[in-house]
């Protein structure tokens, strides 16, 4: 069976509960931290300097998106 790469491939789970890290290659390229927006339940992106990067309603949304995040800044090849 064929693995096909996934930016969730990246996730690290954190000592603190409800909080992932994504790594690429050693590089810290934001945290996705899980809690509340207006009520409901969501993620929320960050990048390594804390600033906000965006909400989504599942893992795999947020992953998408700050990898999608961390490409348009230039950070990979």
């Amino acid at each position: 069976m064929v693995h096909h790469w996934r930016a969730s491939d990246q996730l690290q789970s954190s000592l603190l509960a409800g909080e992932w890290r994504m790594f690429d290659r050693g590089y810290l390229v934001g945290t996705i931290q899980q809690g509340r927006v207006n009520g409901a339940s969501a993620l929320r992106g960050l990048a390594p300097d804390g600033s906000p990067l965006g909400y989504a309603a599942t893992l795999e949304e947020a992953c998408d998106a700050m990898w999608e995040w961390y490409r348009r800044v230039g950070r990979l090849p």
